[in-house]
């Protein structure tokens, strides 16, 4: 019986541990199971990187491309970028990427409305008149000194005049001075009298450009084309618009289009071939090669608005002026843009005893027609040299020469150019005669010697006595 007893006992003991036993085994089975269904972090990762792949390759911003998310080691993800804008020269030139169509995820970045550019009224209407009585030189000058007066400057008024035959003779006039004598409101007051009753309207003002320091090549004041996305984004400055309409009402008007002047502030703080280079070579060509090649037109998208002015020609009407400071601040003036300008230091005129009455307003307006490229081409008179000044430029040579600055021809005939169109036209009390010529340029004659001097570390006393001679 006690036998039996324990026998029982072991048989309950031994179907527990049984029953124990697959219970152990079934519960660690799931979790074997669930262990080997249940994908691991590294795989979870992976997962999560083939997903994000899908949408893959996305603008991160307007330079950066994200191509392509991987995993790494240590359950970390590694990210592969682009940079767009430095390789899409390289990549369009090798034939691997059409701008004209934008890569995957490029789309998210483009403007979703691009305003169409629209020219201003005057540059697409016809004229209102088709006769013109021209402007004579003299009612067109007293017109700019009344705005000059009415405005509340004071300006010597052999300064007016030399700087009215700078724009009429040349394409690039600067104007340097101490500062605060008016370099910049000269320009703005040229304008204002040449535009009259037009005054005040879209594009009829001098385009004012305020160069900035950092500017480096003519995409600084153009404007660039973004090769990825095809669309060509103008300059702040304004002055590819400007350009536009200059070429546009010229093409349309011919020699009824009006005079647009460019005023280029401050142009020396930045190193002026750096930004202007193009200009400087191209104005100085005939007017039919005078083309300024801003992008390639193939690159520019099918919606690009500026697609039709990839070359814009520099029209006769269109003049620049610089002001310029010489200190710390600013870069010194190369030869070269000396050599394909015009060059004229303001002095200061008789300051009042009392306060203006004019001082701080606007500037003026004064009706009268508006000045159009046919008057300004009238009022020059194209004649050889007269032999009293070719005399006086022969005397000039050898001392030009012995300071280390010879007369080129370029400057030559920049000088003849000024003296046959400003000779006969009697502005003022000055000008009747070759001497008084001499004298209107003899600024120009200055400061190549100034340099030539400052060069060649040349003796003050010897400048002074050339100057002395002339």
């Amino acid at each position: 019986m006690g036998k039996g007893k324990a026998n029982s006992k072991a048989s309950v003991i031994k179907s527990i541990l049984i029953v124990l036993a697959i219970a152990a085994l079934a519960v660690g089975g799931r979790a074997l199971l669930n262990k080997a269904l249940t994908p691991g972090i590294d795989e979870q990762i992976a997962s999560h990187a083939r997903e994000a792949n899908v949408d893959l390759p996305i603008m991160v911003n307007s330079d950066t491309r994200l191509d392509k998310i991987m995993t790494g080691e240590s359950k970390s993800f590694s990210y592969r970028y682009t940079l767009v804008n430095a390789i899409a020269p390289l990549l369009q030139n090798s034939g691997y990427l059409q701008p004209t169509t934008p890569l995957p995820g490029v789309e998210s970045t483009l403007p979703q409305h691009t305003p169409k550019f629209v020219l201003p009224a005057h540059v697409t209407q016809p004229l209102r008149s088709l006769e013109k009585s021209l402007i004579e030189e003299a009612m067109f000058f007293e017109r700019f000194t009344a705005v000059v007066n009415a405005s509340g400057f004071l300006y010597r008024e052999i300064d007016l005049q030399r700087f009215h035959l700078s724009i009429k003779c040349g394409d690039i006039t600067i104007l340097g001075g101490d500062s605060g004598i008016g370099k910049t409101s000269l320009p703005l007051l040229y304008a204002r009298a040449l535009a009259g009753g037009e005054a005040g309207r879209e594009g009829m003002d001098c385009l004012m450009v305020s160069v900035n320091p950092s500017w480096m090549d003519v995409r600084d004041i153009l404007g660039h084309m973004n090769t990825l996305d095809g669309y060509f984004y103008p300059a702040e400055s304004g002055l590819f618009q400007y350009l536009i309409c200059a070429q546009e009402d010229f093409r349309s008007h011919h020699e009824r289009s009006p005079i647009y002047i460019v005023c280029l502030d401050e142009m020396n703080l930045s190193q002026v071939e750096h930004y202007f280079s193009d200009f400087i070579q191209i104005l100085e060509r005939p007017l039919e090669g005078r083309t300024l090649r801003c992008f390639t037109k193939e690159v520019a998208g099918a919606l690009c608005p500026f697609r039709a002015y990839s070359s814009l020609n520099l029209p006769a009407s269109l003049r620049f002026v610089g002001t310029v400071n010489f200190d710390e601040t600013t870069r010194q003036l190369s030869n070269r843009l000396l050599d394909r300008s015009n060059m004229i230091i303001i002095q200061a005129g008789n300051l009042p005893s009392v306060s203006l009455e004019h001082q701080g307003q606007a500037i003026a307006t004064v009706p009268g027609p508006q000045v159009e490229l046919q008057d300004l081409l009238q009022w020059r008179t194209e004649k050889p040299l007269s032999p009293d000044l070719a005399e006086i430029l022969d005397q000039l040579r050898p001392h030009l020469k012995k300071v280390g600055c010879p007369l080129s021809p370029r400057v030559y005939r920049a000088i003849c150019t000024f003296a046959a169109r400003s000779a006969l036209r009697n502005i003022g009390p000055y000008m009747r005669s070759p001497i008084d010529v001499v004298d209107y340029g003899q600024y120009r004659f200055r400061h190549i010697v100034t340099e030539a001097v400052h060069w060649a570390n040349r003796s003050c006393d010897r400048f002074e006595s050339w100057c002395a001679f002339t």
